[in-house]
């Protein structure tokens, strides 16, 4: 009790005071701690933490990312997933309840068509869009060029990427349909002439009479 009283008063008046009351046969001595590498294990600690969740340490705690790293490929890929699991996990259960919405206040079913899309988590930089833009042009040019694609299908691909390249949003379906009667308008134009009666046959000409002389070969038949 009395060591337990004494140690007591030592650090009330090292708060208070900052001094040290001691006895005349008591030792006094000061340990220094070092902190270093305690950084290093709370970073492993947080990478840890972040690759149970799923989450880049951008996301999970805002850190900066070091090096030469700009954070966006983790995000890119955590976003990613994100999106894989609503399509996986939500969309069904999402459509079950709209339809009930819908029976509720229409009546009916949901359309056949009926579709929705989850909200975009990542978004393209102006210059990536722009890159992605420029190759998918050039690639459908090119298979429009070779005439591996008509252009009617080229026109409604192009308009099913417009939400990600930002170009062919514009596209009608009246578009659409004057350059699929223009392709097979020139289709019918390139294409072989119709035949008219029997074809002619491809089988060589036989000898009706192969086994006999050929003393009246005026009189010798021929059959096809």
């Amino acid at each position: 009790a009395a060591l337990m009283k004494h140690m007591d008063m030592i650090r009330e008046f090292q708060t208070i005071e900052g001094m040290t009351l001691m006895d005349a046969l008591d030792t006094f001595q000061t340990h220094s701690y070092s902190f270093a590498g305690i950084a290093d294990v709370i970073l492993r600690f947080a990478e840890q933490v972040s690759g149970a969740t799923g989450i880049p340490l951008v996301r999970l705690f805002g850190q900066s990312p070091s090096g030469f790293s700009t954070g966006d490929g983790d995000l890119e890929n955590y976003y990613s997933r994100v999106n894989t699991l609503q399509e996986r996990r939500l969309r069904r259960p999402l459509r079950w309840l709209l339809d009930i919405s819908h029976r509720s206040l229409f009546g009916s079913p949901l359309p056949t068509d009926f579709t929705f899309e989850f909200n975009k988590l990542w978004e393209m930089s102006d210059t990536d869009r722009a890159t992605m833009a420029n190759n998918v042009a050039s690639a459908i040019g090119t298979l429009v060029d070779r005439q591996i694609l008509p252009v009617h299908a080229a026109m409604t691909d192009l308009r099913n990427m417009a939400d990600v390249i930002g170009i062919g949003g514009s596209i009608t379906d009246e578009d659409i349909e004057s350059a699929k009667a223009i392709w097979e308008e020139s289709e019918s134009e390139t294409g072989p002439p119709p035949t008219f009666g029997n074809p002619v046959s491809q089988k060589p000409t036989g000898d009706s009479q192969p086994n006999k002389s050929n003393h009246h070969w005026l009189l010798r038949w021929f059959s096809g």
